[in-house]
């Protein structure tokens, strides 16, 4: 699972990078530029080890309780629209 706060380390892809930041950005989020594009990472990763967007969202908003339910149903979307394939 999910288990990063919103302060992690790197990304594959500058490209996605730089759309996943923007889309971020756009929540209202901001944070490590590193950490944020390792956590889209790991999203994708336990997305594809069955894991559903709710549940994930459920797990940033736990692992960050500055931000809303909403906001990480956004940071979920966001990971999956840039790195999940």
């Amino acid at each position: 699972m999910v288990a990063a706060a919103l302060t992690f380390g790197t990304g594959i892809a500058i490209a996605d990078d730089d759309a996943y930041l923007a889309q971020i950005q756009k929540i209202g989020l901001t944070g490590d530029k590193d950490g944020l594009i390792q956590l889209g990472h790991l999203i994708c990763a336990d997305r594809s080890a069955g894991e559903t967007p709710d549940q994930l969202a459920q797990v940033v908003q736990s692992k960050n309780p500055g931000i809303s339910l909403s906001d990480a149903t956004g940071v979920v979307s966001a990971a999956e629209s840039n790195y999940c394939p």
